[in-house]
């Protein structure tokens, strides 16, 4: 299994476990109730191996919103890119997402629901690729397709698109799986969303 995007293959045991432990405690209890003390417990390491690493908590967070982030955006720029179709462009990012979701699920869950609080502090490299202007870009594509309805603007369908999505993802993280659909399922909920 590949590393996680998190992770680089340089990083001592201790920073993995400080990395994985952070991001899983940041997304099940969020960045404001998650303490330092808590990740080093969980990480089994000190406060001050933890700072070590990172000059604090803010730092670590985000660090791994950038790295999440980044990943997810290669992830979707990659199946936009493949396909020249939108079904096809949506089919292949919602399997691709899923299996993301399967792979490293905190990974997913973290950047969408801190892009509010990160965005303004991340690095300019991290700026110009915007995982929302590449759903726009796509569904713009749809459009001059005839697939794509124009009857809705494409911030607002981008919206309920990505929010579909989203809102998929933390009930597939939080009930362990349970009753979560299938890539083709999830596929026809966005397609219905879309459609003219």
């Amino acid at each position: 299994m590949p590393a996680a995007c998190y992770i680089s293959e340089h990083d001592s045991p201790v920073k993995i476990r400080i990395l994985s432990t952070a991001l899983r405690l940041f997304v099940e209890r969020g960045l404001c109730e998650t303490t330092v003390r808590d990740i080093a417990a969980g990480a089994q390491c000190t406060n001050p191996a933890l700072f070590k690493h990172f000059e604090n908590k803010d730092a670590l967070a985000l660090f791994l919103f950038e790295q999440c982030y980044r990943w997810l955006y290669q992830m979707v720029s990659t199946a936009i890119a493949v396909h020249s179709g939108y079904e096809q462009r949506q089919r292949d990012l919602v399997v691709r997402y899923l299996d993301a979701l399967e792979s490293d699920s905190p990974a997913v869950l973290f950047a969408p629901e801190n892009l509010r609080h990160f965005w303004p502090s991340v690095r300019p490299a991290i700026r110009r690729h915007s995982i929302v202007a590449a759903i726009h870009k796509m569904l713009e594509d749809g459009q001059r397709e005839g697939v794509v309805t124009r009857a809705l603007s494409v911030r607002m369908l981008a919206i309920g698109w990505l929010g579909t999505l989203q809102q998929f993802a933390r009930i597939w993280y939080f009930d362990r799986h349970t009753g979560s659909g299938s890539a083709s399922e999830l596929h026809e909920i966005l397609m219905k969303i879309v459609a003219i």
